[in-house]
């Protein structure tokens, strides 16, 4: 699966679920931080569902 900024999947998995009430599961998405030792890639999954009116997003990391 193709890797993307984990703001711009957040984005589209939200609006995804909340436009077609369709879950997204564990879409694959990395964010480069910087800290004391230096930049370093993170990786994250992002899952979303519909509750009602509402999206419960879940963030996870992987690495």
């Amino acid at each position: 699966m193709l890797r993307s900024s984990t703001g711009c999947v957040i984005r589209r998995s939200v609006t995804a679920t909340l436009t077609t009430g369709r879950a997204v599961a564990r879409a694959e998405a990395e964010q480069r931080v910087l800290s004391a030792e230096g930049e370093r890639t993170k990786r994250f999954v992002i899952s979303t569902e519909r509750a009602g009116e509402l999206v419960l997003l879940r963030i996870d990391e992987t690495s």
